[in-house]
């Protein structure tokens, strides 16, 4: 596991016998340049770690995937969502019910709070609270 900013981000390290695992992933690193596994992969993003410090190689994964971190008022560790966010998604990955049940929801980012609905878009830091009928 790599932290990077709160977001945990998994690696998997697959024997040098099978690759099957790396066609699964989202960004493919190798430890040094080889050429055939860059062809074998070219759809993939390939981070070569070769002399990158650990923190290197998360930044420029997680620039790759273009996700915000959300948190909700409780949590410790954020939500990972696309940039294009909204209140929605928040409410999705919380639980399936709250999308069905939403009944408002509240937003605190930069000091400000603000009263939404499930279209409001999210943005990196949001801190969300979501209201919902059981």
């Amino acid at each position: 596991m790599g932290k990077y900013r709160d977001a945990k981000l998994q690696f998997i390290d697959c024997p040098s016998f099978d690759f099957s695992y790396a066609n699964n992933a989202d960004v493919v690193l190798l430890t040094i340049p080889d050429e055939k596994l860059q062809t074998k992969f070219k759809n993939k993003l390939i981070i070569i770690a070769e002399r990158k410090s650990p923190n290197k190689i998360l930044r420029e994964a997680w620039r790759h995937f273009g996700l915000i971190r959300v948190y909700t008022e409780t949590g410790d560790e954020p939500m990972l969502l696309k940039k294009d966010a909204i209140i929605k998604d928040a409410a999705k990955d919380i639980h399936k019910s709250f999308v069905s049940n939403f009944e408002w929801a509240r937003v605190k980012r930069s000091g400000k709070l603000y009263r939404v609905g499930l279209e409001f878009p999210l943005k990196e830091g949001d801190i969300v609270w979501i209201k919902a009928h059981s």
